[in-house]
């Protein structure tokens, strides 16, 4: 299909969710990670380490902060890359990807990580740029080389639509790649995609 896609002038970009997992919280089915090493692929409540945290909303949230589980992430996006041939990945709830102890932090291990292996070098990374845990929207806040969707886009856009006064400069800031946003450290207009 990829093959078919790509000789079609399509590319093909996955939609992938390494955020959380269907096992849902402490009271969930045991279905894989939490069978193999609860405490290494899930982020914990430091004050009860039987309960999870849940910057997801689905009841637990996967510990991008720990080597065993980057390793498994990125072995996961080069199996993609390097047999199947997509074109890059959609993160869902990205924020969670770079959390750390302290929140997120745009330079995490992980991040530079991705970047590290010559095989997603230069796949697309597209973030929403969001999750529902403390500190949790990140827009504008990822590393360079990473596209996020842009909600101030899809919001100011249907603002206009709907007719609320005084939009039309925010527009057109939108409309001109919202650098507002994007623009520290050297970013591109590119880098805001419309969510």
């Amino acid at each position: 299909m990829i093959r078919a896609l790509h000789a079609a002038g399509i590319e093909v970009i996955l939609d992938v969710v390494f955020n959380h997992t269907a096992e849902g919280n402490e009271l969930g089915p045991l279905l894989s990670l939490r069978g193999i090493d609860n405490s290494v692929y899930y982020r914990l409540m430091q004050n009860d380490p039987r309960h999870y945290e849940n910057a997801t909303g689905c009841g637990n949230t996967v510990n991008c902060e720990h080597p065993q589980v980057r390793a498994l992430i990125i072995e996961c996006l080069k199996y993609w890359v390097e047999e199947m041939h997509v074109d890059g990945f959609r993160f869902d709830l990205a924020t969670v990807l770079g959390r750390e102890a302290n929140g997120f932090n745009e330079n995490s291990p992980l991040f530079r990580a991705l970047r590290a292996e010559a095989s997603l070098a230069y796949v697309k990374l597209i973030a929403e740029p969001w999750d529902v845990g403390w500190g949790g929207y990140q827009l504008g806040r990822f590393p360079a080389g990473w596209s996020e969707w842009n909600d101030r886009y899809r919001d100011t856009v249907r603002a206009f639509w709907r007719g609320d006064g005084g939009k039309l400069g925010e527009l057109a800031e939108r409309f001109a790649g919202s650098s507002d946003v994007f623009r520290h450290n050297g970013r591109k207009p590119t880098a805001g995609s419309i969510s």
